[in-house]
């Protein structure tokens, strides 16, 4: 099926191009050409009525109007055969946006070391590219630019590549202004930098994108992230190996709704400085406050994360609406003692925390757990250079919470708080039981004006309170030991199971009038739970005994 070509042709073609080139069977071999200088490609003379010519990938035969040059990019094609120059002034937009909508399927090459300038690339079907170590960068002055480069064919790959979103250039950009986004279905991206996205409003400036299912990011780095360094929507998706520094707002955000799971393993490195509180989450699983939104599960292993600012109301990690949480191996770090390391809220139900340390508090800011477990767990600073308030805050779940192994290094009020056990009932209206707190295992070294070990418990008249069983408590501060109890009921017993090693544990509760009953210590106190003008504070018991010599303490002015 050979176009007739005769030598005469060849001449001709030759010297209107000023093309050197040799011709192999039915191909010809271009050392050069004059548009885009994409030396050392393979072409195919094809009749030019079959084809359209474009200046790219198929070029009319000068001299010979019935002849074009069609180019080979059989296995793979390098960006300058299209035409791009790559030489970070030239816009290379159009070459290689040519490549991208042919259809073919070879894999795209990009010269190491060469800077390409182009914006909002559309891979609308399958790609392979490989960087090696080249950059694709946003022009200057492009407001309105959506992205750098999107992949949307799935099942495209992307190794090697770095892309700039030249934030420098793009003051005042209005649109998302996102480095890559990945918008197909498995797709991977390995070895790729996306950095220097631009701010321009809620979530804009992403320096990864991701909507696809089942993608994979691998060994990706980013720094000087707009809104965030990685924000995920798609479901089944796994970040690995993330490198994300100096994020404007987040590191990793998923904000995918109502999707079956989301993991996040190995981090190189999770960092931010910011000094907006909004902003300090380097992890952020948040698929929404609506529950019909909630993501299934969300999973994380050899998780690290760290705030350099940090203000009031920050968070290292923060998930919400998510049913199971299981992170295993995790190190967070903060440089101010004002924000949580760990924060659950909105309709998080079943969280496991395994072998791993914090410098902030777990801050558990909701009412829906079903099941808690710590085991293995570090909270604060050993050397106590981080004081913070509560290390475990607001504990509570239907199902019961199980906490083994906890280390606790420079709390300043407290160990434990287990708050509002409101009066929830089923959905028949029946009140629920409160399930049973079980911790075996504390060493808290705490600073010494801290109280060793603090539970405040306040359940509601109509829920009956289940067990707090405390064994195998080690208390290294120069504090006496002791526990502060405070029930809104008489059920004191029901609610905490002392253990005999703890005989110099003191309880202070809620009551309506002086103890009559039941067998106290020295130093346990009830705290008038209606105090008036001129009463007084509550009752100290002075001398042990059933129920003890209680007198009435502190005076309430009139």
């Amino acid at each position: 099926n050979r176009v007739p070509f005769s030598a005469r042709d060849l001449d001709e073609a030759v010297n209107e191009t000023n093309t050197k080139i040799a011709k192999e069977d039915n191909l010809i071999y271009l050392e050069e050409r004059t548009i885009g200088n994409g030396g050392g490609a393979l072409w195919k003379y094809v009749d030019a009525s079959s084809v359209t010519p474009n200046t790219f990938n198929i070029v009319q035969c000068v001299g010979v109007p019935s002849l074009a040059l069609a180019l080979q990019s059989e296995g793979s094609a390098n960006a300058e055969q299209w035409g791009a120059t790559g030489d970070g002034v030239s816009d290379d937009t159009a070459p290689i946006q040519a490549f991208l909508s042919s259809g073919i399927s070879s894999e795209l090459v990009f010269t190491k070391g060469k800077t390409y300038i182009a914006n909002d690339l559309t891979a609308s079907d399958i790609v392979h590219i490989s960087g090696y170590g080249a950059l694709i960068k946003r022009g200057d002055n492009q407001l309105d630019s959506v992205y750098v480069l999107s992949l949307e064919g799935g099942g495209s790959t992307l190794r090697g590549l770095n892309i700039d979103g030249n934030a420098a250039n793009n003051v005042g950009h209005t649109n998302r202004g996102e480095g890559l986004r990945v918008v197909g279905g498995a797709i991977r991206v390995d070895d790729c930098d996306s950095s220097n996205t631009p701010v321009g409003g809620t979530k804009v400036g992403n320096c990864f994108y991701v909507a696809g299912d089942n993608c994979v990011l691998q060994d990706t780095t980013s720094s000087n992230g707009g809104y965030a360094a990685c924000r995920v929507e798609g479901d089944n998706c796994k970040v690995v190996r993330p490198n994300y520094l100096d994020f404007e707002e987040k590191g990793i955000v998923f904000s995918g709704a109502a999707k079956s799971q989301f993991t996040i393993s190995d981090v190189v490195r999770m960092e931010t400085n910011s000094t907006d509180a909004s902003g300090q989450a380097p992890i952020l699983v948040d698929p929404g406050s609506d529950k019909a939104n909630q993501l299934g599960r969300f999973y994380g292993e050899n998780l690290t994360g760290r705030v350099t600012g940090g203000i009031a109301g920050s968070n290292v990690c923060k998930v919400v609406n998510t049913k199971y949480v299981t992170i295993d191996g995790f190190d967070f770090a903060q440089t101010t003692s004002n924000f949580a390391g760990i924060r659950f809220q909105e309709y998080v139900e079943y969280v496991t925390l395994s072998n791993g340390r914090t410098e902030g508090e777990l801050n558990f800011d909701s009412f829906d757990y079903k099941k808690i477990t710590l085991d293995n767990v570090t909270i604060g600073r050993e050397d106590k250079s981080l004081p913070f308030p509560t290390p475990v805050q607001g504990i509570y779940a239907k199902e019961g919470v199980i906490i083994k192994n906890l280390s606790v290094y420079g709390a300043s009020s407290g160990l434990i708080r287990v708050e509002n056990w409101v009066g929830q009932t089923d959905t028949d209206g029946t009140p629920l039981t409160e399930p049973y707190i079980n911790i075996n295992g504390i060493t808290n070294d705490s600073i010494d004006a801290t109280i060793p070990v603090f539970f405040m418990a306040v359940p509601a008249a109509n829920v009956t309170p289940g067990k707090i069983v405390v064994t195998g408590l080690q208390v290294v501060t120069g504090r006496d030991t002791y526990t502060q109890m405070m029930a809104g009921n008489s059920t004191y017993d029901a609610l905490i199971q002392r253990n005999q090693s703890a005989s110099s544990w003191n309880r202070d509760f809620l009551a309506g009038a002086i103890p009559t009953s039941g067998t106290w210590k020295q130093n346990d106190k009830a705290y008038h739970a209606n105090p008036v003008a001129s009463g007084n504070v509550g009752w100290v018991c002075l001398s042990s005994g059933s129920p003890g010599n209680w007198k009435a303490f502190g005076t309430i002015s009139s």
